[in-house]
């Protein structure tokens, strides 16, 4: 039996929506496990490139629905900074199985891990800096990596 072909994109927009309701109803517990899952199930499938891809792709989207509201909206100062104290929570969790991708043996898991870790440090602002030494020294792992495509980088 064939499952239907669902856009990334479709998936990751509806995680994010998931996310945002569940930190607007400070669900705390619930927005954990859906963490805990995207990083056991996914992040860290062995064997598995396009599970880890689905799993960065998805930890930089609940990264991103866990930070500041984007857009053309307007956000009260004191709610800003609370969906910057809700992201900082879980970056604990968020930043390790991105950067343990860094250095996969397949490139383009290296690359979604170079693009989630964008992603997260985007709207985490000042909150990544205590992962500041880690991330710069993945970086530059990967910058030096000679089968990394470095069009990716571009």
């Amino acid at each position: 039996m064939l499952l239907p072909s669902i856009r990334p994109s479709l998936i990751r927009d509806r995680l994010e929506r998931v996310i945002r309701e569940l930190a607007a109803a400070k669900e705390y517990d619930k927005i954990q496990k859906i963490i805990q899952q995207l990083c056991n199930d996914f992040a860290y499938a062995v064997h598995q490139p396009h599970a880890r891809n689905g799993g960065l792709i998805g930890l930089a989207a609940a990264a991103i629905a866990l930070g500041p509201v984007s857009g053309n909206q307007v956000v009260p100062v004191n709610a800003a900074h609370q969906s910057t104290q809700d992201l900082a929570r879980y970056l604990a969790e968020i930043v390790p199985p991105v950067l343990a991708c860094f250095t996969d043996q397949d490139a383009r898991v290296r690359y979604y891990a170079c693009e989630s870790m964008y992603n997260i440090a985007k709207v985490a602002k000042g909150e990544v800096l205590p992962y500041f030494n880690d991330i710069f020294d993945a970086l530059c792992k990967v910058s030096q990596d000679l089968h990394f495509p470095h069009y990716f980088l571009t």
